[in-house]
């Protein structure tokens, strides 16, 4: 290396975390900040690479680290005076370029880019989601590999009306900037939104990229959170500087929403419902290009009418039963003689084909009375019935849905 681009021992101090394993990002950045360097470039790598080896990229090794799954090359680039820093985990690998010109940053990630080969595609439908939260200190995202399916085939899990109306977004959709921003699903559990979820990513994915948000309730609760999410830079967001219309679109999944949309909603779920909208259409949502997907369990009419607006809303989905013939069909068409006694939804039919015989619990509407204890004839009003579901975001999580 020369002198130049040395670590004056006495130029500044750092501290180095051994528990954090960033040994080499600590080196870069004390190399570039010794250095003098005037330009920073970071880019994620699309696809999954093979796995980095010390002679995976030209250039004088500065350091190699290993630990586990992680691998991290720091090396002097062998032209333009630049300092590279390579790291891969188990899903990802991200360039960190320094020196003094950006136009020669950029093909320098473009290099790298050639030069790490991507793993063989398989037949499997496996796509990379991000997954935010709030963490105690900032937001949090992390990559994900999750299974999704293809719609064909799952579309007989769904009831004519549904399955028509989502095969309009699965075959050949495509939004447009004018378009509403908001896909809102509503309708009872186990009526198979999250598998829906995973159909559509699978059907999006050459133009879209899925992002699931784990806390919706800290996503439109807190500003700074909703600003972090809507403004990040996401990996190779600057590739596209130049060419704005090639940046892809991005849809935020915000599963199990009712409370926050509900006509009579909090004053603090009202604010949130306030910034959904303001990012669907109002300046927030402004030169952007996201979607967001609203699931909740909620009947349609207990939400507020704002998010349904046209111009808003872009597509609406009644996730309904199978009604009792369609439900006979579905089962004989799965091998089971079992005759369905009423409408079902689609879990229910996964259990009366198990051999099981779920009791479907209507919906009670109303108040509900309850003994007081003052005297046996003495009744009072609490509010209304409630009933309690596994959120299909846990399933989706754990990729089991």
């Amino acid at each position: 290396m020369e002198e130049r681009r040395g670590y004056p021992p006495a130029a500044m101090r750092w501290n180095i975390e051994g528990e954090n394993h960033e040994f080499a990002t600590t080196a870069f950045h004390a190399i570039v900040a010794a250095s003098g360097l005037k330009v920073l470039s970071e880019h994620e790598l699309s696809g999954k690479r093979k796995q980095l080896r010390p002679d995976s990229v030209a250039g004088r090794s500065i350091l190699w680290c290993e630990r586990d799954r992680r691998r991290s090359h720091l090396l002097d680039w062998p032209e333009n005076e630049a300092i590279v820093l390579i790291k891969q985990n188990s899903e990802t690998v991200e360039v960190l370029v320094a020196n003094n010109d950006l136009d020669s940053a950029r093909k320098i990630l473009a290099e790298i880019d050639r030069l790490l080969p991507r793993e063989p595609v398989s037949g499997d439908t496996v796509l990379p989601i991000m997954f935010w939260h709030q963490g105690e200190e900032s937001v949090d995202a992390a990559i994900r590999q999750v299974e999704l399916v293809r719609w064909a085939e799952i579309a007989l899990n769904y009831a004519g009306a549904t399955r028509s109306r989502l095969a309009s977004l699965m075959e050949g959709f495509k939004p447009t900037k004018n378009d509403g921003r908001i896909l809102l699903w509503h309708g009872e559990p186990g009526t198979g939104k999250t598998f829906a979820i995973r159909a559509l990513a699978w059907a999006w994915r050459d133009w879209c990229r899925f992002e699931y948000v784990i806390d919706p309730e800290q996503l439109f609760g807190r500003g700074s959170y909703l600003t972090e999410v809507v403004l990040n830079c996401m990996p190779g967001h600057f590739m596209f500087e130049d060419k704005p219309d090639s940046e892809p679109w991005r849809l935020l999944i915000v599963e199990d929403s009712g409370e926050m949309m509900a006509m009579d909603g909090k004053e603090q779920i009202g604010q949130g419902l306030s910034r959904l909208l303001n990012l669907s259409d109002g300046i927030l949502g402004q030169g952007t290009k996201i979607l967001i997907l609203v699931t909740t369990n909620e009947d349609l009419g207990s939400l507020n009418p704002a998010i349904r607006r046209h111009g808003r809303c872009i597509s609406e989905i009644d996730f309904r039963r199978f009604e009792t013939d369609e439900a006979a069909t579905w089962l004989r068409n799965a091998g089971c003689e079992a005759q369905p006694e009423g409408p079902r939804t689609l879990s229910e039919l996964y259990a009366i084909r198990a051999g099981h015989n779920p009791v479907t619990k209507k919906k009670e509407i109303g108040f509900r009375p309850r003994k007081l204890g003052v005297d046996h004839g003495s009744t009072g009003v609490v509010g209304f019935a409630a009933s309690a579901s596994r959120t299909e975001m846990d399933k989706l999580w754990e990729g089991k849905a």
